[in-house]
């Protein structure tokens, strides 16, 4: 827990409110809250008196070892965090949103260059969904692929012409990963309990993508690699691009998601 703590490098100016056990962790820094889970809303419902002994604070510290902790409702009510880091099934962190991290989210709906649009999902808020068609490796270089890495990838995708591929990818890690020449399919659920349906077919066994979050089609479905984008902690769709990977690497948009 401390090295942990330690790893995330926060400045201790910063505010955090925090469950009772982990206060003592964090006893360094200057604005230090508790908040305890009678006061938080029950079952979805509650109005913002159940907050009365809540702050708007930088970070919330969560001890997830126990069921009775509602930190994630907290984040929700104050509605502007994402999920920062999490240790194993001990702690859970969420940040408050700055303006560095809305206009990240705005610009990344604008980028249509692969290794660039890369950059941007290395944020560890993000979750994010991988399906192939058709042909989507043969402009795949070394260089993009350390960076597909570092955002969760682990197969080597170059070469595996008219492969199905399929990657759920979230925090920097894999969820979720399968390259094979038949059709693939996975079903999942987001950490708020959003279901998705993942599908990916190359050229030979069935052309086809699919991306469906909450019941509903997300994926481009155009040749080379569909990427879906959601916000992890609230599961909203970030954005939905497709990149040609096999003529190049530019993304084409459908805007109607």
């Amino acid at each position: 827990m401390e090295t942990f703590i330690e790893n995330l490098g926060i400045p201790y100016s910063n505010s955090i409110a925090a469950s009772a056990f982990l206060a003592p962790h964090l006893w360094r820094y200057n604005w230090l809250y508790g908040f305890k889970p009678d006061i938080l809303p029950q079952n979805g419902k509650g109005s913002p008196d159940d907050y009365v002994g809540s702050v708007n604070t930088d970070y919330i510290f969560a001890d997830i070892r126990y069921k009775y902790n509602n930190a994630e409702n907290m984040a929700v009510y104050w509605g502007d965090y994402y999920v920062l880091n999490k240790l194993t099934d001990n702690i859970i962190v969420f940040k408050r949103m700055d303006d560095t991290y809305a206009q990240q989210r705005n610009e990344i709906c604008r980028l249509t260059d692969l290794p660039r649009y890369l950059e941007y999902l290395k944020n560890t808020g993000y979750t994010v969904f991988i399906s192939a068609k058709d042909e989507a490796t043969r402009s795949l270089t070394p260089e993009i692929m350390d960076q597909l890495k570092e955002i969760g990838v682990q197969s080597d995708l170059q070469g595996k012409t008219r492969y199905s591929y399929l990657a759920v990818c979230q925090g920097g890690k894999s969820l979720y990963e399968a390259l094979e020449p038949d059709r693939l399919t996975y079903g999942g659920n987001l950490p708020n309990g959003t279901p998705y349906t993942l599908e990916s077919a190359g050229f030979s066994s069935g052309n086809i993508s699919s991306i469906n979050i909450g019941g509903k089609e997300y994926s481009v479905n155009n040749r080379g690699l569909n990427i879906v984008v959601a916000d992890t902690q609230t599961g909203e769709i970030i954005d939905s691009v497709c990149f040609d990977t096999y003529l190049g690497i530019m993304g084409v948009r459908n805007w109607n998601f």
